[in-house]
């Protein structure tokens, strides 16, 4: 009887390994860093921010006078995040956001917008850019800060909001 071996060729066994660590890191990136024994074992400090918040903003343009219903939704997995907006008059939607973690464990959300108004808002209003920065409250629930708006609007504001 004879035996015939099979080796397996060097250049076929490096791609099995990338291709195992972009199975894994997908994983990782979409469920796994949401579970709560990789913060415990201080594996993973990022918030979990997924959902709908609600709250109120407050503007420069009306001098603080009026607390205006603000609905977010924040999409996020381990690298990405997205923040949606909703108001009365218009909705913006992120550009560009970081989460920010420093050594006394607080957490900031830092992201540009661009705001787009609706048809039936006041005609001072246009499409314009904006950033927020965002202090995320210990017990994670809260989300707080001020805004500021780019050229058109150059209105500056705070945002409060709190998770559903």
């Amino acid at each position: 009887m004879e035996s015939t071996s099979f080796n397996i060729p060097w250049w076929l066994d490096s791609p099995a390994i990338i291709g195992f660590y972009g199975i894994f890191y997908s994983i990782f990136n979409k469920w796994l860093w949401k579970c709560n024994i990789f913060r415990k074992i201080r594996l993973v400090k990022l918030p979990n921010l997924n959902g709908s918040w609600k709250g109120y903003v407050t503007s420069s343009y009306d001098e603080y006078s009026e607390k205006y219903d603000a609905d977010f939704e924040i999409k996020q997995d381990w690298n990405r995040i997205s923040i949606m907006g909703k108001f009365k008059m218009s909705k913006s939607y992120s550009i560009s956001g970081s989460i920010l973690i420093d050594d006394r464990t607080e957490i900031t959300v830092s992201y540009d917008y661009m705001n787009e108004p609706f048809t039936q808002s006041t005609n001072t209003m246009a499409i314009h850019r904006g950033f927020n920065r965002l202090s995320l409250s210990p017990n994670g629930k809260e989300l707080s800060g001020l805004y500021f708006s780019g050229r058109g609007r150059e209105n500056i504001g705070e945002l409060k909001l709190e998770k559903v």
